[in-house]
């Protein structure tokens, strides 16, 4: 009986912490809400029309308050690139809640397009983009087939993405730095570096039924020893 009791209040008591947690997120989704709203009466001249008295000035504010706690709008910086969209709008109507979580979302970026903004050395679209050009670019263009290149590319990209709208990569002034030739890049590369460059060589070498020779025949026998 007593194991049951102590179950039981082990229970309750973490029911209690999940309780006040919601009632947190709750309250602090309220708030920003209700900050929300202030902002965009600036924003959208005709608010007036979308709320005909102050019962349903408070009904969408719950809505959106729901909206926002099922959709993981949970930053801050997520609601300013809401608002910095909202602002660029000359729709002077109130947006709906689906539409400004989109907005929160931040523009969608073209994996595909952004790929080729690479290749062709065009600037990138964004701090995600940059970065991605960063972990993945010489790679991309210099040791893998298109296919795959777009694909590790579009991988990464999509990685970065979800880092700035989760607040882990913030958007900044981009300094374009040039990619260097695989000749420079050769010369400053570690042993580890030099084999993980040699083992992406030989695969590909390999799936074409090409010929190993030199530094690609003597590093496949170090792997195969």
């Amino acid at each position: 009986m007593k194991d049951v009791q102590r179950n039981m209040s082990g229970i309750n008591a973490k029911n209690q912490r999940q309780e006040e947690l919601k009632k947190q997120v709750s309250d602090n989704a309220k708030s920003v809400i209700d900050n929300l709203f202030d902002e965009l009466k600036s924003c959208y001249p005709a608010w007036k029309q979308a709320f005909g008295n102050q019962e349903t000035w408070l009904a969408a504010k719950r809505t959106w308050t729901k909206a926002f706690i099922e959709n993981n709008i949970s930053t801050t910086e997520q609601v300013i690139t809401g608002l910095k969209e909202a602002r660029k709008g000359d729709n002077p109507f109130w947006p709906s809640v689906g539409q400004f979580i989109k907005w929160c979302d931040g523009p969608q970026i073209d994996t595909s397009a952004a790929f080729d903004r690479m290749i062709k050395k065009k600037p990138c679209n964004g701090v995600a983009e940059w970065q991605t050009r960063q972990e993945v670019g010489y790679r991309c263009k210099t040791q893998l087939p298109e296919d795959k290149a777009r694909k590790l590319f579009s991988d990464t990209l999509n990685k970065n993405i979800a880092k700035v709208r989760n607040g882990e990569l913030m958007e900044r002034e981009i300094v374009e730095t040039k990619i260097e030739s695989p000749e420079v890049h050769r010369e400053k590369e570690t042993p580890e570096q030099r084999n993980v460059r040699l083992d992406a060589e030989i695969d590909e070498m390999l799936s074409k039924n090409q010929r190993l020779l030199g530094p690609h025949k003597k590093r496949f026998n170090e792997r195969n020893k």
